[in-house]
Order: C-alpha cells, then sequence, then structure tokens
C-alpha cells in the first residue's frame, strides 16, 4: 500500500518508508508532511498543496498497511483547522554528537545522512600527519575506530587516540597528551617517548615512570636494568677513566709484573 507525499504527491510504499526507502530522519519530515527525498519540500508546477495534504492524511489512515498512521501529525492539523498546517522545513538535521576531543575537535557521533546510522568520526583540525599532509583524525587508515565515551580523559576533558596515549609502563595509566600541555613536566597529561622502544616508536611514558628507567650516568642512554646501566660504560676504580667494557675498566690499572722476569726467574727488589 501507498501513502503519498504531503508536498509532491509521489506515492511510497508503506512499509518501505520504515524499511530502508528512507533515511530516519526523511521518514519523520515525511509524517510531518515536509516532503519527500524526491521533492525535498518543494511543491511542484500543477500540484495544489491542500489536495496533496488531504490525499497525504488520507492514505496515511485508509491504506497506511504496515507504518502507524498516528504518526502523521499533519493530520491532528488538518483536523483542527480549515488551513493547510504549515509544515516544517525539509532540512537534514545536524549530525548526533557524543563527545568532542579537547585537542583537535574531532567529535564522535553519528552522521544522519548515514543509512547505518554508525558511529564515526566527524570534523576536526588537520593536525594529523598522513604521509607528508595533516588531516582530521580518522581519515588514516590505522586510525581507531570512535567509541561512546573518550578513551583518554584528563579531569573533563576528552581526547581522541590522535591526541593522547597511555602509559603502560608496569602497571602504570597515566594519560599522555602527545603535544605536551603547558605547565611543568611533572603536571598531568606530561611524558616523554619510551627510551627502550627505539626511535621511531610513538609509546610514551609519563614523567614518573620515565624516572624509574635505568640510565648510564656517563653517556645517559637507557637499559632494561640497573646492571645493563652499570656495565654500559664503566669506569677505572683506580683513575676513573671510562671504557667500553667492564673487563677493560678491570684492566686499566691494574699491576703489570711482566718486567719483573728474566729468563724464567723473577728479580727481587733491591
Amino acid at each position: 500500500m501507498d501513502i503519498s507525499c504531503a508536498v509532491c504527491l509521489e506515492p511510497w510504499d508503506s512499509y518501505g518508508i520504515t524499511h530502508g526507502d528512507m533515511l530516519p530522519w526523511e521518514r519523520d519530515l515525511f509524517r510531518k508532511g515536509a516532503g519527500c527525498p524526491c521533492c525535498k519540500g518543494e511543491t511542484p508546477d500543477g500540484v495544489d498543496p491542500d489536495d496533496a495534504a488531504e490525499e497525504h492524511i488520507r492514505d496515511a489512515w485508509l491504506r497506511g498497511g504496515t507504518d502507524d498512521p498516528d504518526a502523521y501529525t499533519l493530520g491532528f492539523e488538518l483536523g483542527v483547522s480549515d488551513e493547510t498546517p504549515t509544515r516544517p522545513a525539509w532540512e537534514p538535521p545536524p549530525p548526533r554528537i557524543m563527545w568532542t576531543c579537547t585537542g583537535c575537535g574531532v567529535s564522535a557521533g553519528i552522521d544522519q545522512n548515514d543509512p547505518c546510522q554508525e558511529l564515526a568520526w566527524i570534523g576536526g583540525e588537520r593536525v594529523h600527519g598522513y604521509y607528508g599532509s595533516m588531516v582530521p583524525y580518522g581519515n588514516r587508515y590505522n586510525d581507531e575506530s570512535p567509541e561512546d565515551e573518550p578513551p583518554y580523559k584528563l579531569g573533563d576533558d576528552g581526547y581522541c587516540p590522535g591526541c593522547a596515549t597511555m602509559c603502560d609502563y608496569g602497571e602504570c595509566e597515566a594519560v599522555i597528551l602527545y603535544r605536551d600541555p603547558p605547565g611543568d613536566v611533572y603536571d598531568a597529561g606530561h611524558g616523554f617517548q619510551d627510551p627502550l622502544a627505539g626511535y621511531f616508536s610513538s609509546r610514551m611514558v609519563c614523567t614518573d615512570c620515565y624516572e624509574t628507567i635505568p640510565m648510564c650516568c656517563e653517556c645517559g642512554e637507557h637499559w632494561h636494568s640497573e646492571d645493563e646501566a652499570y656495565d654500559c660504560c664503566p669506569r677505572c676504580e683506580d683513575c676513573g677513566s671510562t671504557h667500553h667494557d667492564r673487563e677493560s675498566a678491570d684492566a686499566c690499572c691494574a699491576e703489570d709484573d711482566s718486567d719483573d722476569w728474566t729468563d724464567g726467574e723473577k728479580v727481587e727488589d733491591a
């Protein structure tokens, strides 16, 4: 069974209205007499607005089929007034925003024009690098999918995975911003690149965890253990010179008795 459009008289299957022929917002406006996806609210030439509205309501009540006639609010307005009711404008609603990243402005929301009505990244500043260019978060192949809640929060501020990460050194779960916020390095959100993860790694550690990573006191290189840091640039215990390995440092100022032997016999000191 068909229901005609209240503006252009285009017939629409009553089952298809709620099963894929229209987006949810288009269906809602269609029921309110705003038009349909064909006319988009514009009355075509040769169509009388009053006749189209009456035909629309008659179809909804008499031939509504599986659609709900009570949802067609235009009918109630016609019943209490002799004038053609004012129809809402045919305009798509704005995206339904769940939350917005404080760092780059990208939002997690639902685009009302998406037939699947899935959560997606919307908007945002072009601050995330991608093959030599800057793009909003969500435009790179390896960007994470949005969630209903911000994955990272500092106080009341939420951040997307492109602006923040989490320190996973040990059992620490401190939130770290890729672009350091103003303030002291010990304030929340500050961190450093993990010195043990490699030069090209994006893994971050918070300031507190960074200070616990063993470091060679001579060259500043970080190591996985205190023993490795101690053996990095070993010093001679006598003269204080540094060496590449512990064996060289131990042998640096060791007593050399090679000159005290002559033809297999040790020469006594005078």
